[in-house]
């Protein structure tokens, strides 16, 4: 679409005698010929349980079950759910995707962030950034030409890649898997490198040798961790036992929430632990605005810390539920804190276990404000609080 007119052809007619000849300084360029650059989109949210996303001209955020984009996003990405797919598509920007299975068939402009169980970046893939990844299975069968870099459980290396450094449980690189630059991995183990793989820089592997020298001091250090733990655990166990006491029902409610919208939790979430932080960033880059930016990121911080108590809420009464015993708050609130606790000490699918239960539990404090009546001007029905004890 063009926002201005073609300008008008000028010359002389035919007929005509030219006086002189023509300048060699080419005339000055009219503002009205000049055009500006058009104004993005406003982003586009979108939450469906099996979505196909098209043409979007500005942003995306996208949550559902299932996601497929088979169109051409101008500028960013987040994508978050169960199965995701760039089928043929095209992002324009960077793509921000969270799910347990993500595949990428088609085109990425600029940086790819993966949050996945199982990531694949299949053979007409073309990735023209770098790709930070955590994931609990990787495979690259396409073209990532920047840096691959992040950590996985399993990764398998079939493509064109710019360089690697990862941090993986095993590696194996195939014959067809073209390194461009250097290879670098910390592993256990040494890396299944097949004859016919290239590797034009230099291939680096750190196994580990110095925790193998200094036995003594790593005991000493495996012991203080598992100390801190224990102290971070029954901290935070302290501070959300005091807020239930303190906060009344109100406190309770963001778990009833989640009890009763999940899925509905789980996106909002998604989008509110995206948009708040680049808010209050770019609330600090505008300089007038720096006090709310600030503000903005102090108050992300808490709801985080939060966050990850009513997640926690939310899991202990799921599990005293299935128990067939009486789900009290308290008994709720320590139960879930120690799986939760437990279940992100598991390498590599750990990370996005604290990642999904923060996000989890925001959702969970964004409806518990939107059924409190915020930002609303009239405030909702409150749900009976008393199937909750």
């Amino acid at each position: 679409m063009s926002f201005f007119a073609a300008p008008a052809a000028y010359g002389r007619e035919p007929g005509t005698r030219q006086e002189a000849e023509p300048s060699s300084v080419p005339p000055a360029e009219s503002p009205s010929s000049v055009q500006e650059p058009p104004i993005p989109d406003p982003p586009r949210f979108l939450s469906e349980v099996a979505g196909t996303i098209g043409d979007i001209a500005g942003d995306v955020f996208f949550w559902g079950q299932s996601g497929t984009v088979t169109g051409e996003i101008l500028n960013n990405a987040f994508l978050g759910g169960q199965i995701l797919t760039i089928d043929g598509g095209t992002v324009g920007g960077d793509a921000f995707v969270f799910g347990a299975t993500v595949v990428i068939d088609g085109v990425i402009k600029h940086n790819l962030y993966a949050f996945a169980n199982e990531l694949r970046i299949s053979k007409d893939a073309v990735i023209h950034g770098n790709v930070i990844v955590f994931a609990g299975s990787l495979r690259v069968e396409g073209r990532i030409r920047g840096k691959l870099m992040g950590n996985s459980g399993i990764t398998v290396l079939d493509g064109e890649i710019g360089s690697v450094d990862i941090e993986t449980g095993t590696l194996r690189v195939t014959e067809g898997a073209h390194i461009l630059g250097d290879l670098e991995y910390r592993c256990d183990d040494d890396a299944d490198i097949a004859e016919g793989a290239v590797i034009d820089g230099e291939l680096l592997w750190n196994e580990g040798e110095e925790e193998e020298e200094e036995a003594p001091a790593a005991t000493w250090f495996s012991a203080f961790g598992l100390a801190w733990k224990a102290w971070v655990y029954l901290s935070n166990l302290v501070v959300g036992l005091v807020f239930l006491l303190l906060g009344g029902r109100g406190a309770r409610l963001p778990a009833l929430c989640l009890r009763e919208q999940p899925a509905t939790g789980l996106g909002f979430g998604f989008i509110v632990t995206v948009v708040f932080p680049v808010a209050s960033l770019v609330a600090i880059a505008l300089i007038v605005s720096l006090p709310l930016g600030v503000i903005g990121f102090v108050l992300f911080g808490l709801t985080v810390f939060m966050a990850r108590l009513v997640s926690a809420q939310f899991v202990g009464e799921w599990l005293l539920r299935r128990a067939h015993r009486a789900p009290s708050e308290y008994l709720a609130l320590a139960l879930g804190l120690l799986v939760l606790y437990l279940v992100a000490m598991i390498p590599y699918v750990g990370f996005l276990i604290r990642v999904a239960a923060v996000v989890f539990g925001i959702g969970g404090i964004y409806l518990a404000l939107r059924r409190s009546g915020f930002p609303s001007a009239s405030p909702a029905p409150t749900a009976d609080l008393a199937d909750i004890v």
